[in-house]
C-alpha cells in the first residue's frame, strides 16, 4: 500500500525551465562568469547534470554560493513561473484517496511555498530542501525513517536522472517524468520503474496501488 509520495519540484510540478536560463545569467552577473547565450544553455540542458558541471568546469565547493544566488536569482522571476498543466487536478486527486504527499527538491523553501501559494496549493504534509545536489537519497531516506515509512510504501516523482539515482539508492520506487529538465533518452538509460508523458499518468499508477483499498 502507498502511503507517501514525494515530488520534486523544478521540472515535475513547476514549469520552471525557461526561467532558469535567466537565472543562470544571473548567476554569471554576480560572479563576473561569462554569460550564456541560448544555444550554449541549450546544449547544457541537454546534459544530465553532473555531466553539465563538468562542462562548465565549475569546482565543487564554488556550488554553494552559486545556489544561494540561484534561489534569489528565481524568487525575483517566480511570478512568471507556472505549475504544468494538470498538476492542480492530480494533487487534488491524490488527497482525495487519503496519501501523503510532499516534497524533496533542491530549490528553497522559500521559492517553493511561494509558488505554492500563487497558484493556491496547500496540499503538502513537508517541504525538504535539499542543498547537497547528489546527495537526495539520503534526505529521502531520513524522511522514511523519521515518518515511519517503508521503502515500499512510497513513490518519487521526478523528472532528472540524479533523482532516479536517488531512489534507486533509498529503494524507492521512482515515476520518471519526461516533461522535465533530463531528456527522454537519458531517463530510459537509468531504467526508472515507470516513465509518464503527463501528470494524468501518474494517478493510474497510484491507483493501481491503491486497488486493494477500495475494492
Amino acid at each position: 500500500m502507498i502511503k507517501q509520495i514525494i515530488f520534486d519540484f523544478d521540472g515535475t510540478l513547476a514549469d520552471s525551465e525557461s526561467v532558469f536560463f535567466h537565472v543562470a545569467n544571473d548567476v554569471c552577473t554576480k560572479f563576473d562568469l561569462p554569460l550564456f547565450t541560448h544555444e550554449q544553455y541549450q546544449q547544457l540542458t541537454k546534459m544530465p547534470l553532473k555531466d553539465a558541471i563538468k562542462a562548465l568546469n565549475v569546482k565543487w565547493y564554488q556550488i554553494p554560493k552559486y545556489w544561494v544566488e540561484g534561489c534569489l536569482s528565481f524568487m525575483r522571476h517566480i511570478s512568471s513561473i507556472t505549475l504544468f498543466d494538470g498538476i492542480v487536478d492530480l494533487l487534488n486527486d491524490l488527497e482525495d484517496y487519503g496519501v501523503g504527499l510532499s516534497i524533496i527538491s533542491s530549490n528553497s523553501k522559500d521559492n517553493i511555498h511561494s509558488l505554492l501559494a500563487q497558484n493556491d496549493v496547500d496540499h503538502f504534509d513537508s517541504i525538504i530542501s535539499v542543498q547537497k545536489l547528489f546527495k537526495k537519497h539520503k534526505f529521502i531516506k531520513s524522511f522514511l525513517k523519521e515518518n515511519d515509512l517503508e521503502p515500499d510504501e512510497v513513490l518519487y516523482v521526478g523528472d532528472e536522472v540524479r533523482d532516479i539515482l536517488a531512489c534507486k539508492k533509498a529503494r524507492v520506487k521512482v515515476i520518471a517524468a519526461s516533461w522535465g529538465f533530463d531528456g527522454l533518452s537519458h531517463l530510459v538509460e537509468e531504467n526508472p520503474d515507470y516513465i509518464v508523458d503527463s501528470p494524468y499518468q501518474i494517478k493510474d499508477i497510484v491507483e493501481t496501488y491503491l486497488v486493494d483499498k477500495y475494492a
